[in-house]
């Protein structure tokens, strides 16, 4: 009896073994770095190409994604299968590659690995090595730290007839995530390997150039500018790499861009410039460095008709507000965006909310329209304006604002379709209080220099 009950317990456990509860104690063995462990499974009958339910990795693709050299050669030695894909479409090849573990990912390629496969999404396995994603050590990318193994990958890709030049359905190609990445052996490699360095997608736009610009590589951008790559070469969303270098806030690339007479005032067709981008990013400095420049117009606005001080009042920084009034800035279509607040749905704005707006906007409009009177008043009289006249037309300007500057804790960047409609109305509200502060700002600036 006691004999018949091991049997029972033994078959029992055989079956358990080789079902899918049986099967995940090959995928602990690997998260545990046990060998020994994943050996004894092997051994009862487990199965070293069960493709686990939620995403299709087998042990070999789980080993490859983390660099576990003896796991890879101990499947690959019992034949398993590494042409197997994951729900994405990744062999243990790809998983390997862009994991940054070149040293799997060369083992598995002198075993006979498709060199040729592509994952859903279109990356070969020359993009994948060319990719900087995977694990991170203290923010760098682990790929970094196998710059041997990767550079013999990638020249193996390419000696076995991987296209250089080959891209993904959005146009994406190996040289350009080697500029993005700023990996300038890969880069070079690559280039010294004929990859087109004037590739532009079809998708976006992204070029080579584009790449380097977002990623920050004065090196490579330089060597495709030596090599006769146009400065103001059109990218992602026909930006120039000199508008993209200005978003990212990078004064040394724009420095540089500058001495190659980019033109600084390009418009995209959707109104982005390089003086906007500075705006709407708050970089100060950029600000400054371009408004110094005296072939860049002040006034330069966007397909819908937006000025640079409404850029500057979505996003309210006064640094940067301040300075464009210093430049005679274009104040009064800078209230394009404000005027918004007339559409809102306010159905279901509380009363408080109702009132504060009306109150705010009516402050606003007072205020405006004395501002344009004293500002047409000026322009008349230009530098002959009395002292005692600006002074009287100024405090008549303060007399109409008769509120208080906006609350400094509310947040400006306002999306009314984000956010219920008293909220809308509150921070809109708030907009016209700020605005009443810009127009004062500037008729002191006027008052200046009629005084002056």
């Amino acid at each position: 009896m006691k004999c018949l009950s091991t049997l029972c317990l033994f078959f029992v456990f055989s079956i358990a073994s080789t079902t899918a509860w049986g099967q995940k104690q090959l995928f602990k063995a690997i998260e545990k770095n046990s060998i020994e462990t994943f050996n004894q499974g092997v051994q009862r009958g487990l199965d070293m190409n069960h493709q686990r339910a939620f995403d299709q990795y087998t042990p070999l693709m789980l080993a490859s994604s983390k660099g576990a050299m003896p796991f890879v050669e101990y499947i690959l030695s019992r034949n398993g299968n590494h042409a197997l894909t994951d729900r994405w479409g990744n062999t243990a090849l790809l998983i390997a590659l862009s994991a940054g573990h070149f040293d799997v990912a060369n083992v598995l390629m002198e075993r006979g690995a498709d060199l040729f496969v592509r994952n859903d999404v279109g990356f070969n396995t020359l993009m994948h090595a060319c990719y900087e994603g995977g694990p991170k050590v203290a923010g760098v990318s682990l790929s970094y730290f196998n710059q041997g193994p990767r550079l013999q990958s990638v020249q193996r890709l390419i000696d076995a007839g991987v296209a250089v030049n080959d891209s993904t359905a959005t146009g994406i190609s190996p040289v350009m995530l080697a500029a993005e990445s700023g990996n300038e052996e890969l880069f070079h490699l690559l280039a010294g390997n004929d990859a087109d360095i004037r590739l532009r997608s079809h998708f976006d736009g992204t070029t080579v150039i584009g790449r380097a610009a977002v990623g920050g590589n004065m090196n490579i951008l330089k060597y495709l500018i030596e090599e006769g790559v146009a400065p103001d070469t059109k990218c992602q969303h026909e930006m120039t790499p000199f508008m993209i270098a200005v978003e990212k806030g990078d004064m040394e690339m724009v420095r540089y861009l500058l001495c190659k007479d980019v033109d600084l005032n390009y418009v995209t067709p959707t109104g982005h410039s390089a003086l906007k981008a500075a705006v709407a990013t708050r970089h100060f400095q950029l600000v400054d460095t371009l408004l110094k420049i005296s072939n860049l117009k002040i006034d330069m606005s966007t397909t819908e008709g937006n000025e640079l001080v409404a850029t500057s009042i979505l996003f309210g920084d006064p640094k940067v507000y301040t300075l464009l009034f210093q430049n005679e800035a274009n104040l009064f279509e800078a209230t394009v965006h404000l005027e918004q607040a007339d559409s809102l749905e306010a159905a279901r704005a509380t009363d408080a909310a109702k009132a504060h707006y009306a109150r705010a906007k009516a402050s606003y409009e007072k205020c405006l329209q004395s501002f344009e009177k004293w500002e047409s008043e000026y322009r008349k009289r230009a530098n002959k304006i009395s002292a005692g006249n600006a002074l009287k037309l100024l405090g008549s300007l303060a007399l109409s604002v008769g509120m208080s500057v906006a609350d400094p804790g509310y947040t400006w960047l306002v999306n009314p379709g984000e956010m219920n409609d008293a909220e809308s109305l509150y921070k809109i509200a708030d907009k016209y209080e700020q605005v009443i502060t810009y127009l004062k700002y500037q008729a002191e600036a006027m008052a200046k220099k009629a005084n002056g």
